[in-house]
């Protein structure tokens, strides 16, 4: 009777020792599909604000025109820059323009004075830098566009 016992009290241990086994591998499986899990998220996120910070660009680019085209050079001035605040973007636009000889407004900075035809005077190089702002806590994002365009 004494060996029957014996028998027993170690298939007990056993089946302890297996199931606590059993507890640490399904535990870690839970770790690694959590872990898993929550990279996709931070791809799925960082995806989603690269994807809409190319669309701010070129739209911040195309506003840029619209407001060219309406700005009043009567008084020497011209539009330099824009900054658009679209959270969680900065939009910082930058606007050169390249005149004929002897067409550029008097106060204007950002001006080049070269031979173009006179058809192409006032075309405007517009800069558009769109960047996250810090105070969030994503994957910083900066996409840098140059364009020419005739206003």
């Amino acid at each position: 009777m004494c060996r029957k016992g014996y028998i027993l009290k170690s298939k007990k241990a056993f089946v302890l020792v297996a199931t606590l086994f059993i507890i640490a591998l399904l535990s870690g499986v839970a770790i690694l599909t959590l872990n898993l899990q929550s990279n996709m998220v931070k791809k799925s996120t960082d995806l989603f604000l690269y994807t809409q910070a190319k669309l701010l660009l070129k739209s911040a680019a195309d506003f840029a025109v619209l407001q060219i085209g309406g700005f009043d050079r009567s008084d020497g001035y011209c539009l330099e820059n824009l900054n658009i605040n679209a959270n969680p973007f900065d939009i910082n636009v930058t606007i050169n323009y390249i005149f004929a000889a002897g067409n550029k407004p008097s106060k204007c900075n950002n001006c080049i004075e070269t031979d173009i035809p006179q058809s192409q005077n006032g075309t405007a190089i517009i800069d558009v830098i769109v960047q996250t702002t810090n105070n969030i806590n994503i994957e910083p994002i900066r996409i840098h566009n140059r364009s020419v365009r005739l206003p």
